[in-house]
């Protein structure tokens, strides 16, 4: 079925392929503060959009990541001497909402993307595998058996930049 479909999938109007770069940052018990900009590790992933209408698209992304904290960089609980890093795989489906039309003609006819704000919403799942350091043996959180797999319910924000062509730059948060 999906051999079967891969044309109407890759229509060069409607389908996007893209790579993405950016960094993933730890919010929690072990800052101070929001994020930690010293603690920021890199996150890479792909995504494709299926453009639905002139304002609505499909995308499926997947990113993986690490995100890590320390005590040591807390000035309140820097005697704690917690810490842990983990790995994160994340896979998501959302729904975007362009304010202006992806699909623009020129006056002879000619396809070009225009640049626009948009939101998205959706939902996935992450896998994670923490490594703690700093915890007691005796801990209970060393001891519990918990699910290292979490539903998220995913929203953001962002703009599209039409670089003329076949080509696309997307700011996200």
């Amino acid at each position: 079925l999906c051999i079967a479909l891969l044309p109407y999938f890759t229509h060069a109007q409607r389908m996007s392929l893209g790579l993405f770069a950016g960094a993933a940052g730890y919010q929690g018990d072990l800052t101070d503060k929001g994020y930690d900009w010293a603690e920021l590790r890199n996150a890479v992933g792909f995504v494709t959009t299926h453009r639905l209408t002139d304002h609505f698209a499909a995308k499926v992304n997947f990113t993986h990541c690490s995100i890590a904290a320390a005590d040591i960089h807390s000035v309140a609980k820097k005697n704690r001497k917690l810490s842990f890093e983990t790995p994160i795989n994340e896979l998501g489906m959302s729904l975007e909402w362009h304010k202006e039309s992806r699909v623009k003609y020129t006056t002879s006819g000619d396809f070009y993307n225009c640049s626009t704000p948009y939101v998205s919403l959706g939902v996935g799942g992450m896998r994670f595998h923490p490594f703690v350091k700093g915890l007691p043996a005796e801990s209970p959180d060393l001891k519990a058996d918990f699910s290292r797999t979490r539903f998220m319910v995913i929203f953001g924000a962002g703009y599209k930049v039409g670089l003329g062509g076949d080509w696309t730059l997307s700011f996200d948060a």
